[in-house]
């Protein structure tokens, strides 16, 4: 295992030139010199030097020409985002989706392979190991063109580590075996690539921010209901993660109804209440799946119609107190039980009209996010770029070009 990169100063100060100049790039677009010393505050000389440098690197292309606000038409500079693969993972209660992008986040190739969580976190790592070979094989790119890594994963995590949040959480719930597991130092292990490794949910709501419906959005809320529960929350425009666990909405407690009891050691969590198989069991046990019960809800079924009524009723009872307390613009609602689904989400902004307080209430936007299923895997994307074109790591592997075989597994401190 390698440790931290140390980066000298005036190599410091060199990468934060570059890194604010792909940041840029990333954010806004394809755009001028001139635009970048604004967008940046550079020097245009330091802007031509940390330009210049990035198209010898082919990181950067010049490109069209804009319009001229005096003298010569400048040409504007874009991102190369395909001269990178990013290896994305999600892992789900019953299976792993896997896949590749660019380094834009554009999603180039997806795999789903059975994988149950309960199996223990060994077996889950190395059918991703061996499905990430395979994908890679299948659409003629070898391993060496991976430049990194990012997995989501239905727990909270310690990014430092890159691990599942060491302690007893876990012991009565399908993740049984997980805590403190070092997915990142295993996965590298298997694969000899840095990865980078967050909840599946906080990658969502990146996912979200960066290429999705929340692009644009300061404070946003993203709440995922499939066979989990849980939260995503972006507030002044960065995703937060408190010392380890924010945004875990599945065990907040659910207001006027029976205390259940939770694998967490708490009583009345909206987990409880909410997830696919207690609403299967709720409807019955007639339905094969949450989609099914969707389907059938829309058909007129006043069964399927009143759990979803009353599934949408207890979530945003539980996200009534969120945007009291956060007083986001934006509340994206993802998973299987509400893709497309306009029972659930209507019955969500009911409930929140009815129980938040209405300055913040007002104005929230209430949607389905965009990305879907997508979403995670943007976000695992996103978080990989992100620190590969951070200043610490920029430095580290820009005159190679390429950070293959520079970066081993870095570790990151911050």
């Amino acid at each position: 295992m390698s440790t931290p990169v140390a980066v000298s100063r005036s190599g410091s100060a060199r990468a934060a030139g570059h890194a604010a100049v792909i940041e840029a790039l990333r954010r806004e677009g394809p755009t001028t010199r001139t635009e970048l010393e604004r967008m940046t505050g550079l020097g245009r000389k330091i802007i031509s030097e940390r330009v210049q440098e990035l198209l010898d690197k082919s990181l950067v292309t010049e490109g069209e020409l804009a319009r001229s606000t005096g003298g010569r038409m400048p040409r504007r500079i874009g991102f190369r985002p395909e001269v990178g693969l990013v290896g994305v993972v999600e892992m789900n209660v019953h299976h792993v989706t896997l896949g590749l992008t660019d380094l834009g986040g554009q999603v180039l190739v997806l795999r789903q392979i059975d994988a149950e969580v309960s199996a223990g976190p060994a077996a889950a790592v190395e059918l991703v190991a061996d499905g990430m070979i395979a994908v890679l094989e299948e659409v003629g790119h070898a391993l060496d063109e991976l430049w990194g890594i990012g997995v989501g994963v239905l727990a909270p995590v310690d990014r430092r580590r890159g691990s599942i949040l060491p302690g007893r959480l876990f012991a009565r719930s399908a993740m049984a075996g997980w805590d403190g597991y070092p997915v990142r130092d295993r996965l590298h292990e298997l694969l000899g690539r840095s990865v980078w490794v967050d909840n599946e949910v906080n990658l969502m709501a990146l996912g979200e921010v960066r290429s999705g419906r929340a692009r644009g959005f300061s404070d946003v809320v993203f709440a995922k209901l499939g066979p989990s529960v849980g939260g995503g929350l972006v507030v002044g425009g960065r995703l937060q993660h408190g010392k380890a666990a924010a945004g875990e909405i599945g065990h907040l407690v659910v207001p006027h109804d029976e205390p259940r009891p939770c694998w967490c050691g708490g009583r009345g969590c909206l987990d409880t209440f909410v997830n696919d198989t207690v609403l299967l069991a709720e409807a019955g046990g007639v339905h094969g799946s949450v989609a099914e019960l969707s389907r059938s809800a829309t058909a007129g079924d006043p069964g399927a119609v009143a759990v979803l009524r009353r599934a949408g009723s207890r979530v945003g009872a539980v996200l009534a107190d969120v945007v009291t307390l956060l007083d986001p613009s934006l509340l994206l609602v993802g998973g299987t039980l509400v893709d497309d689904d306009e029972i659930v989400l209507s019955a969500i902004k009911a409930a929140i009209a009815d129980e938040g307080i209405s300055v913040a209430a007002e104005g929230l936007l209430v949607e389905h996010s965009h990305l879907s299923d997508r979403a995670g895997l943007v976000g695992a994307a996103a978080m990989v770029v992100d620190e590969l074109f951070s200043p610490a790591v920029l430095g580290v592997w820009l005159d190679d070009g390429r950070p293959v075989g520079r970066l081993d597994a870095l570790v990151r401190t911050r």
